[in-house]
C-alpha cells in the first residue's frame, strides 16, 4: 500500500535569491523555506527496507564449468625480524641513496600560532578538511579535538556531506539511511558530479520513485532547522518529508535550475528527518546545520574512500564557490590526499605535479585568505609470501652492503609516498600553503612495519591504513607540530 500523503500545510513558497543568487558563482544558493506542522513521536530511525551501500550486480553462474584455479599464495606483513633487518639497512645514508629514497626528517616546527591560531574574538576557529579514507573515520580529527581539550559540546560542523552510509565514513549525527536507488557521485571520478558539486565534493543520486534518505540528528543537537542543499533541475522535483516519524508530506521543488537549498524548520528540535523521492531527479548534496553560539571549533570534515585530489581539480568552481558565500571565511583548510594517487600504475609525478597544481588553483579561488596546509600520506608497505626460515639473518650480523631484491619490494609505496610528500612541498610553496608528510612525521621509510608489529599496533594489516591508535599519533603529531597553547 503507498504511503499516505499530506499536503505541506505551511510552505512558504519564497525561492527568495539572497543577494547575488542569480548566476552560479555570485552568492549563496537560492533558497526555499518550508515548516512541517506535522510530527511523530521521535522514536528512533529505522532505515527503509532493502537500505545499504549499493554494490555490484553478482553475476548469474556460468552453464560450462571453469576448471579451479590454484589457490593464491599467501601474503602476510613481513615478521618482525625481517621488519628489523630492513630498518637497519636504512640507517645508512649509502643504502637509502641506492635505494631511491631522499633523506627524511620531522617536518619543521611552526611559528606559535600558526595553526589552529586563535579566532577573532567571540567567533569559533573556523576549519575545514578535506581528504580520503584517513580522515573519513574520524579518529584523526577527533585526536585533534582531544588536543586542543575541548569538549563535544564546543565542536560543531556546518554540513553533513552526501559521504553518509559509505563504508569507512562517520558523520557527525547518529544515524543515517540511505535506500535503494541511490549512487554516490565523487567529483575525483565523474564529471557529472564535478559539474555540480555539494561542499564534499561527492553527491547522491537517484532517479526513481521511491528512493528515501533518512538522518538522525540528535547527536548534532536536534536542531530546529536545517538545509536541504540539491541541484534544482529545470523540471519540478516531487518530493515528501517525515519529521519524527509522522505523516509523510509532499512538497514540490521548483525554481532556477542550479545549486539550491530548502530550509526545513520546525516548531521544536528536529530529532529525525526522512525524505522520498516522488518524481524527478534528485542529486544530494546533503545538509547544512545552523550554527551553534557556544562552539569554539568549527570543524568540517570532507572524508571519501578512494578519493583524490584531482575533485579539486575537476570541480565547477562557480557552483562550489555557492555554498560558501554566505559562510563565515574558514582561518584553516588542509588538503589530505596522496595515498589513492600513489595507488596508480605507474605513478606518474608529472601528471601528478600538474593535478595538484590545477587543484590548488581552484582552492585558492575560493579561500584565497585562508592559512592552508598539504598533508602527504605516511608510510605504506607491501604484503609478502612468508619468507622461508632459511632466509631470516641473525640480528647480531652485520647488514649486507645492499638490499636484497625482497627489501627492494618491501620499499615499493615507501619511494611513491616520499615523492608525492616532495611534489606537495614544491607546489604548496606557489600557493602559500604549508605541506606536512606524516611519512616523515610518524617515523621516515620503513615505519609501515615497524608500526604493524607494535603494541598496540599503529599500522593496520592492509599496511595501508593506521589503527585507531595509529591515526591518534597522527593527530597529536599535527597538532604538536602546528599548534601552541
Amino acid at each position: 500500500m503507498a504511503p499516505r500523503l499530506r499536503p505541506l500545510a505551511t510552505l512558504f513558497a519564497l525561492y527568495a535569491s539572497l543577494p547575488g543568487a542569480t548566476q552560479a558563482g555570485e552568492g549563496a544558493p537560492v533558497l526555499a523555506s518550508v515548516k512541517l506542522l506535522e510530527r511523530g513521536e521521535g522514536a528512533d530511525l529505522i532505515c527503509p527496507q532493502g537500505s545499504s551501500v549499493p554494490r555490484k550486480p553478482t553475476p548469474a553462474p556460468s552453464a560450462t564449468p571453469r576448471p579451479t584455479p590454484a589457490p593464491p599464495q599467501a601474503l602476510e606483513i613481513p615478521d618482525p625480524d625481517e621488519t628489523r633487518e630492513l630498518l637497519r639497512q636504512l640507517a645508512r645514508p649509502e643504502i637509502r641513496q641506492s635505494a631511491g629514497l631522499a633523506e627524511s626528517s620531522p617536518p619543521p616546527p611552526l611559528p606559535p600560532g600558526s595553526l589552529f591560531a586563535s579566532p577573532p574574538a567571540g567567533q569559533p576557529l573556523r576549519v575545514a578538511i578535506w581528504g580520503d579514507s584517513h580522515l573519513a573515520a574520524g579518529f584523526f580529527t577527533e585526536e585533534i579535538v582531544r588536543q586542543l581539550q575541548l569538549s563535544p559540546a564546543q565542536v560543531e560542523s556546518s554540513w553533513i556531506p552526501a559521504q553518509m552510509n559509505r563504508p569507512g565514513v562517520r558523520l557527525p549525527v547518529r544515524k543515517t539511511c540511505v535506500g535503494p536507488g541511490w549512487r554516490y557521485e565523487p567529483a575525483y571520478a565523474r564529471a557529472d558530479a564535478a559539474s555540480a558539486p555539494g561542499p564534499g565534493l561527492v553527491n547522491l543520486l537517484a532517479e526513481e520513485a521511491g528512493a528515501q534518505l533518512a538522518w538522525d540528528l540528535r547527536s548534532s543537537g536536534s536542531p530546529a532547522s536545517v538545509q536541504l542543499l540539491y541541484q534544482q533541475t529545470p523540471e519540478p522535483i516531487q518530493i515528501s518529508l517525515q519529521l519524527d516519524g509522522g505523516p509523510e508530506q509532499s512538497l514540490t521543488l521548483r525554481g532556477q535550475p542550479g545549486p539550491a537549498r530548502l530550509e526545513i524548520s520546525a516548531d521544536g528540535p528536529i530529532r529525525t528527518l526522512q525524505l522520498r523521492l516522488q518524481e524527478g531527479r534528485l542529486r544530494m548534496h546533503g545538509l547544512a546545520l545552523p550554527p551553534r553560539p557556544d562552539a569554539r571549533l568549527h570543524l568540517d570534515v570532507f572524508g571519501y574512500p578512494g578519493a583524490t585530489v584531482a575533485g579539486w581539480k575537476n570541480a565547477d568552481p562557480a557552483y562550489l564557490a555557492r555554498w560558501f558565500a554566505d559562510q563565515p571565511p574558514y582561518q584553516l583548510v588542509i588538503l589530505e590526499f596522496g595515498t589513492n594517487e600513489g595507488n596508480l600504475k605507474p605513478f606518474d609525478p608529472q601528471a601528478y605535479r600538474q593535478t595538484l597544481t590545477q587543484a590548488l588553483r581552484r582552492l585558492r579561488t575560493l579561500f584565497p585568505d585562508a592559512a592552508c596546509v598539504l598533508m602527504a600520506p605516511g608510510d605504506r608497505g607491501v604484503l609478502l609470501p612468508r619468507r622461508p626460515k632459511t632466509a631470516s639473518t641473525n640480528p647480531a650480523n652485520p647488514v649486507s652492503p645492499s638490499l636484497t631484491e625482497r627489501q627492494q619490494a618491501m620499499l615499493t609505496y615507501t619511494r611513491i609516498h616520499q615523492h608525492i610528500g616532495q611534489i606537495q612541498q614544491d607546489v604548496a610553496r606557489d600557493y602559500q600553503c604549508r605541506s606536512w608528510s606524516a611519512l616523515d612525521a610518524l617515523g621516515g621509510p620503513g615505519s609501515a612495519y615497524r608500526d604493524a608489529h607494535a603494541t598496540p599496533p599503529l599500522m593496520a594489516r592492509d599496511l595501508i591504513h593506521f589503527t585507531v591508535a595509529g591515526y591518534q599519533a597522527w593527530g597529536r603529531a599535527v597538532v604538536g607540530w602546528g599548534w601552541r597553547r
